[in-house]
């Protein structure tokens, strides 16, 4: 078998952002995360949504949406105020570019637990020292329908 992620799943919707967020407009980023959700919601995936994106666009989603008036709402905030949004986390391991938004609800993702978190000690040869390790083995699985539907949607520019 293989082990897939958000971002390798065949089965996710993908799409084109409207570009790389960095150079994008307050505006266009709102509009791209409605396009992830309507992709979902074509999937009958309904939320509530999580969007996950890279560590450099949280920056960018602090700052002002709209610099004309002195209302101080960040585009984090306006994003928020989509219908279904609950959170947006931001992840170092993603690709500079990738957004990825989930539907939270159990049929869409879930984590086996191949070996529960297990603390294994021992000593050292000259049992001068105690040692410690945890292991663990937990893996996504990610789903899909019957009819090959998706609750995961992978844009980027």
């Amino acid at each position: 078998g293989r082990v897939y992620g958000l971002m390798s799943y065949p089965y996710r919707n993908t799409g084109t952002l409207r570009g790389a967020w960095t150079g994008s407009t307050a505006a266009n980023i709102v509009l791209d995360v409605i396009d992830m959700i309507d992709a979902l919601e074509a999937d009958n995936k309904y939320g509530p949504y999580g969007l996950i994106i890279p560590r450099n666009y949280m920056t960018l989603l602090r700052k002002d949406y709209d610099r004309t008036t002195s209302l101080g709402s960040s585009v984090m905030k306006r994003l928020m105020e989509i219908e279904g949004l609950r959170f947006i986390k931001s992840n170092t391991f993603m690709p500079a570019d990738s957004v990825v938004l989930l539907d939270l609800n159990s049929d869409t993702a879930e984590a086996i637990e191949g070996i529960q978190p297990k603390l294994i000690e021992w000593t050292s040869g000259d049992a001068m020292s105690t040692m410690f390790k945890v292991i663990a083995c937990i893996l996504p699985r990610v789903k899909r329908d019957n009819d090959n539907n998706c609750g995961i949607a992978h844009f980027i520019p």
